[in-house]
């Protein structure tokens, strides 16, 4: 995300996140600032996060504290680059849209035969899910789209592997 210095003296940014990804904020970690005109890296903190909606962007303002670290000056209104890490789904793997039917669903592969399988979703991303429920380690899923296929039928899987 892109935010601009707004402070100063406590040296604080203001960055704007969707609001589908407010939530998803780890708190806990330091956040990583860069500056296309300044060279060097800081550290910072989430100090506080907006309580309102901007109702054109649908993006919520995060106040981010910077730590100085003797580094190069930062100029009022100057723009950072942000790297604010997320909240870790554990045992979570992410699925390409394009395999998941009827929002919770995908087809598996297993002994030879289609298996239409139910799926946890812990997250929607613009071209992939987040799924933490319904999948084992080694199940084959199935990435092509699939039309006028059933559960039980025959399947044949093949790598992309070149």
């Amino acid at each position: 995300m892109i935010g601009q210095i707004i402070n100063l003296e406590n040296l604080e940014m203001e960055a704007p996140v969707a609001a589908s990804d407010v939530n998803w904020i780890d708190h806990s970690k330091p956040v990583t600032l860069t500056c296309a005109e300044i060279s060097g890296e800081w550290k910072g903190t989430i100090k506080r996060i907006g309580k309102n909606i901007d109702d054109r962007t649908q993006t919520v303002q995060v106040f981010i504290g910077i730590n100085k670290n003797g580094e190069a000056d930062l100029i009022n209104g100057i723009f950072l680059k942000a790297s604010v890490p997320g909240l870790t789904i554990p045992q979570a793997v992410s699925v390409p849209n394009r395999a998941v039917y009827n929002d919770s669903f995908v087809y598996l592969v297993k002994d030879g035969k289609l298996k239409f399988q139910q799926i946890n979703i812990a997250r929607h991303q613009m071209d992939s899910v987040i799924v933490n429920g319904g999948l084992t380690n080694g199940d084959t899923l199935v990435t092509e789209l699939l039309q006028g296929v059933a559960p039980g039928m025959p399947a044949i899987t093949r790598t992309n592997d070149r």
